[in-house]
């Protein structure tokens, strides 16, 4: 071993003596980035350069360079000294026994050292030595090896703070950290004064930092949703090599803390918004306060009387529930926090009050309960009431057609058409599905007028139906001149009657019937005319009465059919001539069987053989 340390030596004496030369100055300068600052952990990296400061090209000697890399060792004594790691003559490379060193360290052809996993005894004075037939010279640079810390870890207190009390509001660690690392508070985003925390430094057993900080304050109410964080300030590499090293920060994430504070306002909720009989309100007191007091007192306050009357029934906690409420449970109710002494409020609190307006509706009375009579022609004149808590919004409805907006319905000149039902429909217009209705029924009252021809005919023995077909109110009574089966349908709705009577055969060759229709107001008529002779020179109009109509129809059916006989009757006449005539005319034209011969000679007659058809029919 010490055998090799003399061989190295002496090497190096001789490279001195063959590329310094003595007494001049080196012009060779050598280059390496400094600072130089990386990560614990990943590898240094520094390069190494030269060039000719007289002009000459540093590559004009074919002599081979040169290198050697060395460090700057601190002894005991606090003094430094150089320690090679490795140099480089040509392509060989020589590495020195060096424990810090071994088998972690490397030269590239362009004299770039390279140093795996960077260790915090790496940050220390590098040396890049370079020998050449130009000369020797040397340049140094400062490695900084950093420590990257943890996230920072923050922890709430999870205690209750009383307002304006100090106490510890959280605490944050980071660990791991080269060089020394700092906390840094916030609340809300603003940072926090540096004496607000009490910080602690502890160096780890691989060399690293690890620091704690605890936070102080007087949190009051202000502070109820105030978030806090920390955040560590640590250094880091630069951005590249020769670059200065950078600060960089770590942020925790955000906690909040329990504040507790007296009230100083007190709320009243009063749900749902709107009310109408019926409905279940709950109401429900809370304050500005933390935590919220346990229990409370509801009041009902009578101002005009001065006093207010507390409320038992139905309260649980903070909540007063009153089901199905009526319109006298309107009024102004309070709450206030349980106290020592009942019906008063909290020292420095007010009790907050509400007012409570339960929606009512009567019910909807019209003008009338009993049907409405009016004159036909007349005027009709309704109108419906109803006592509410707001204004009343009402319409007329009459087979689900609205009529009008309002609460009189007035109408004239009516008719039979305008008879029927009438509603009045009326809701509340700050609260919709509040509604009710009530109904009049109205008459129009007015003689008989009966519809339809006055006269009609039938053939003997032949039964038909007559009608008589009315409008009138009261209801007419009919009464027919001859006797027969009677029917009735009545509309009341349009005060419309029809009386149908079924008859049967004629007592005598013509005959008349008639129908009388009579009520208190008037009485109107119409006459049938039955005979056994008919005759229909037009079809009935659209507007006939059914019996009318049903008669004619009957009539005419017979009428039909007794033409219709007579013309087919002469067309089988017609037929049976023209087949007769035409049978004739093929037997004189019937032609000669006798074979034709030449030379225009006519076939000699033979005599007629039995059995063969003349004809003998004289035209």
């Amino acid at each position: 071993m010490g055998f090799c340390i003399l061989c190295k030596v002496i090497l190096s004496a001789l490279l001195c003596l063959c590329f310094c030369p003595g007494g001049t100055q080196s012009a060779l300068r050598v280059i390496v980035p400094s600072p130089v600052t990386v990560e614990l952990g990943s590898d240094i990296i520094i390069p190494c350069s030269y060039e000719v400061t007289d002009g000459s090209s540093a590559t004009s000697s074919s002599s081979p360079v040169t290198l050697q890399w060395l460090y700057e060792e601190k002894g005991m004594d606090g003094r430094t000294s150089p320690q090679r790691i490795l140099y480089k003559h040509g392509s060989t490379i020589y590495h020195d026994n060096n424990a810090q060193y071994k088998g972690r360290v490397d030269v590239s052809a362009d004299l770039t050292l390279t140093v795996r996993q960077a260790r915090l005894e790496d940050a220390r004075t590098f040396t890049c030595e370079v020998v050449s037939p130009h000369g020797t010279n040397e340049a140094h640079t400062t490695v900084n090896v950093f420590g990257k810390p943890t996230l920072p870890k923050i922890t709430a207190n999870s205690l209750p703070i009383p307002a304006n009390t100090l106490e510890q509001i959280a605490t944050c660690t980071s660990s791991n950290a080269f060089p020394e690392p700092v906390i840094v508070w916030y609340k809300d985003g603003e940072k926090m004064d540096k004496s607000a925390a009490e910080t602690e430094l502890a160096v780890q057993p691989d060399g690293l930092f690890s620091v704690t900080s605890k936070l102080r304050s007087r949190p009051s109410r202000a502070d109820r949703d105030s978030l806090y964080h920390c955040e560590v300030l640590h250094w880091a590499p630069g951005e590249g090599p020769g670059m200065p090293p950078q600060q960089k920060l770590l942020k925790s994430a955000a906690v909040n803390v329990t504040v507790h504070y007296p009230p100083q306002r007190v709320t009243l909720i009063v749900e749902p918004a709107t009310v109408k009989e019926g409905d279940s309100v709950v109401m429900e007191c809370s304050t500005d306060g933390n935590p919220q007091p346990s229990s409370f007192e509801f009041y009902r306050v009578f101002e005009k009387e001065e006093r207010r009357e507390r409320l038992a029934t139905g309260v649980r906690g903070a909540r007063l529930t009153v089901p199905a409420v009526r319109r006298s449970d309107s009024g102004v109710y309070a709450c206030t926090p349980t106290v020592t002494t009942p019906g008063q409020p909290g020292p420095g609190l007010t009790a907050d009050r509400k007012a409570l307006s339960v929606h009512f509706m009567g019910e909807v009375a019209p003008s009338s309960r009993a049907p409405v009579v009016v004159p036909r022609g007349g005027t009709l004149a309704v109108w419906c009431t109803a006592e509410a808590s707001t204004t009343l919004v009402c319409s007329w409805v009459k087979n689900d057609q609205v009529l009008l907006k309002g609460f009189k319905l007035r109408k004239q000149n009516v008719g039979y058409t305008d008879m029927g039902v009438y509603t009045c429909v009326c809701t509340l217009e700050e609260v919709p599905d509040l509604s009710r209705n009530s109904s009049v029924q109205v008459l129009v009252e007015g003689p008989p007028a009966l519809h339809g021809q006055p006269s009609t005919c039938v053939d003997v023995n032949e039964s038909l139906e007559l009608a008589c077909t009315m409008q009138g109110f009261p209801r007419p009574h009919v009464m027919w001149s001859i006797t027969g089966s009677q029917s009735e349908e009545w509309e009341e709705q349009n005060a419309l009657l029809i009386s149908r009577l079924a008859v049967s055969g004629l007592e005598s060759a013509q005959q008349e019937v008639t129908c009388n229709a009579s009520n208190r107001l008037g009485t109107d008529g119409r006459r049938f005319t039955l005979s056994r002779s008919c005759q229909y020179p037009n079809l009935p109009s659209n507007n006939l009465p059914l019996a009318e109509c049903s008669s004619w129809l009957q009539n005419a059916l017979v009428l039909a059919l007794a033409v219709g006989g007579a013309l087919l009757l002469a067309l089988v006449v017609v037929v049976v001539v023209l087949v007769v005539k035409l049978k004739r005319r093929r037997g004189r034209a019937s032609p000669d069987k006798t074979p034709r011969t030449s030379n225009n000679e006519k076939p000699e007659q033979e005599p007629l053989k039995k059995g063969s058809l003349v004809d003998t029919t004289k035209v």
